[in-house]
């Protein structure tokens, strides 16, 4: 029993302090952001904070640990495809649409950006065909990975004018087809 209630209570002070951080991150840009502003918005003590995480950047990458469990889930999944990858991240970021719009405009998009690419490089690594060369398959996946990203990027800049699953598949057909009338 006594389990059971430490982790409901760990459970609620670190989704406090991620929901904190935010509302915090859509209010002020992430480089003036202090862990004592998410501290005083969370109203957790410093030490409860420290239990839990390392530092404001600990607590903005947490707020993808459902991607990282998507794409673990994919990954162990025979039948998962490129497509289901981008599905995660992009349903992901029409989820949370204010926190994206604000990490995207903030200093904290590259740190985003470098966190989302070792999220979905192992997945690619694992998904794409064992036989490839490995040049080949090198530039397969970074070039899957620097497409999704500046995909949605753009998606997010531009205001999530598209719906996510129609986004992810036409991203697919690109991915997989390469771009109609472009000539190599």
């Amino acid at each position: 029993m006594t389990t059971l209630v430490e982790d409901r209570r760990v459970r609620r002070s670190k989704a406090l302090i991620v929901r904190a951080f935010a509302d915090l991150a859509v209010e002020k840009d992430y480089g003036r952001l202090t862990v004592q502003d998410i501290i005083d918005r969370a109203d957790v003590g410093r030490s409860t904070f420290y239990a839990h995480f390392r530092d404001k950047q600990a607590v903005l990458l947490s707020c993808f640990d459902e991607v990282e469990t998507g794409l673990a889930v994919l990954a162990d999944s025979p039948s998962s495809t490129n497509s289901a990858a981008a599905n995660v991240v992009l349903n992901h970021a029409w989820e949370y649409q204010r926190v994206y719009r604000a990490v995207c405009a903030s200093s904290a998009s590259g740190l985003v950006q470098r966190h989302l690419r070792q999220l979905l490089l192992p997945f690619l690594d694992r998904s794409l065909p064992q036989d490839t060369r490995p040049g080949e398959r090198v530039i397969a996946r970074e070039f899957y990975v620097s497409a999704l990203i500046g995909l949605l990027t753009w998606w997010v800049t531009t205001g999530f004018r598209i719906d996510p699953d129609e986004l992810a598949a036409d991203f697919q057909l690109l991915a997989a087809r390469g771009i109609p009338g472009l000539k190599a």
